[in-house]
């Protein structure tokens, strides 16, 4: 873990100028001059292929910890998951009154929560969460199911499935606060073991999702 020793003073200043380090970060000239530590912290953000060097970032800090005070929720789309531009009548349809039909494959699952693992910002989350830290459905509701389905007014099931919906078979219930890829080695395991087919439709919180997470982080669902 990174260890810088700050005077938090200096970030009271609100006009920080653009660093030296990077051009899509900002932070005060006199940090990276009098801390080569900050520097190398924010050069290490910059890692080629991240998205997070897209985004104009602040540090923030808690007490000596480096941490960044927010992630980038945007996202590349995946490209089986279709745009507002392709949305169809139908497709809306299904969303206001069709909940029986707000379903996805195994298979499609599976494939959608590995285009979201393969992202640079599910490490980075991972990765400020500290050891052990894990991406939960909090999180991936909030960076990747939100921004992909926002503007769409439909979910993350009608979108891939566009005008020819999966009929709900089986449905899925877990915690949100789970750790997301222990979550998926045990439904394929259980599927697996049960010998149920991976191409039928089933049901749960990524597929239905379209808006905002509950209120309450207790809630299984």
């Amino acid at each position: 873990d990174l260890h810088i020793p700050v005077d938090k003073r200096a970030f009271d200043d609100e006009s920080a100028e653009e660093s030296e380090c990077d051009p899509d970060f900002f932070f005060p000239k006199r940090i990276i001059k009098e801390k080569p530590e900050v520097a190398s912290f924010l050069e290490g953000l910059a890692i080629a292929g991240s998205q997070l060097a897209n985004y104009q970032l602040r540090a923030a800090f808690k007490g000596d910890q480096p941490r960044l005070d927010k992630l980038p929720s945007q996202q590349i789309r995946p490209p089986f998951v279709i745009d507002v531009p392709d949305v169809t009548a139908e497709m809306k349809k299904i969303q206001r009154s069709q909940p029986t039909k707000w379903a996805m494959t195994l298979d499609q699952w599976n494939e959608f929560i590995d285009f979201c693992k393969q992202a640079p910002l599910w490490q980075d989350i991972k990765y400020w969460k500290g050891e052990g830290g894990h991406v939960n459905l909090y999180e991936m509701v909030d960076n990747f199911v939100i921004p992909f389905t926002q503007g769409t007014g439909c979910s993350v099931a009608v979108l891939m499935n566009k005008d020819a919906p999966k009929v709900a078979e089986v449905m899925l219930s877990h915690s949100w606060a789970e750790d997301m890829e222990e979550c998926q080695q045990a439904v394929n395991s259980h599927f697996e073991a049960e010998g149920i087919p991976t191409n039928i439709g089933g049901s749960g919180c990524i597929s239905q999702k379209i808006s905002k997470a509950p209120q309450s982080k207790n809630t299984s669902s």
